[in-house]
């Protein structure tokens, strides 16, 4: 009984702090991601990535390392990126990640102001991306949501500028809420991928390049971490070969607050 009496009791303190750290805001947070991905008629990729965060004032500023290999070749990623709060209804985003490899862009920088309406929430955003081999890009996108009940879908069409016309892309998401914090999403994206949309595992080393992908990927918050998952299949249109190479990727995350 005595023993019985003590494994509540724990479990209940455990609770009871896990309760306290949800009330908690903490101004740090570390965050590791692993994602593979599988060719069967390619070398297959990996993403390895650091992520450090940091609340100061109205914005969340964040720095991050990517390792990316294809098949034995190793690039890394550098980039930052912030979230500032607007004081009405709305956030402002600004990214700049930069590469000193060729798999990966030289440079990327792309800034979007998100506002919120009612139940929509919409965005602009502008960008440019500089392949190693090609001259720098620009790039048009934004969004557009709705929410009702526990859902969110929202939309995002990519428009760029390449030596050859005009490309596009279309990345669509709908979400299901299981708490403030906790959803599953599925996801669509058809185009020329371009990396801008708001699903960090965007294809990274692909621009420009016709891409089809269906994911389905979600997340869940207990006291100061949070972890998710996701798996995708799609393919890439290769040019040389006039056909699409098909690819099946999968993701894990963990973030701790502190």
């Amino acid at each position: 009984m005595k023993s019985c009496l003590s494994g509540v009791l724990i479990l209940f303190g455990i609770f009871q702090c896990h309760a306290q750290d949800d009330s908690k805001t903490y101004r740090n947070s570390l965050e590791t991601s692993v994602r593979y991905e599988h060719y069967p008629q390619g070398a297959e990729r990996s993403y390895l990535n650091f992520q450090y965060g940091r609340t100061i004032g109205q914005a969340d500023i964040f720095a991050k390392v990517l390792r990316y290999t294809l098949g034995k070749n190793v690039a890394h990623l550098f980039e930052a990126d912030a979230y500032i709060k607007h004081k009405v209804n709305g956030y402002s985003y600004f990214d700049a990640a930069w590469s000193g490899s060729e798999l990966l862009p030289n440079y990327r920088l792309r800034a979007e102001v998100y506002q919120n309406w009612k139940r929509f929430e919409y965005s602009m955003g502008l960008g440019v991306v500089k392949p190693h081999v090609f001259n720098a890009i620009p790039v048009l996108t934004g969004t557009l949501g709705y929410y009702f009940s526990d859902y969110f879908i929202y939309g995002r069409p990519t428009f760029s500028y390449v030596d050859d016309g005009f490309s596009k892309s279309f990345f669509i998401q709908a979400r299901r809420y299981l708490t403030k914090t906790d959803f599953i999403a599925l996801s669509v994206l058809r185009g020329a991928d371009t990396g801008t949309n708001r699903n960090i595992n965007a294809i990274a080393n692909t621009f420009g390049l016709d891409t089809y992908m269906a994911r389905v990927n979600g997340q869940v918050k207990s006291g100061r971490y949070k972890i998710g998952a996701g798996f995708d299949y799609g393919g890439i249109f290769i040019p040389t070969r006039e056909e699409y190479m098909s690819f099946v990727g999968f993701d894990v995350f963990i973030n701790r607050e502190f």
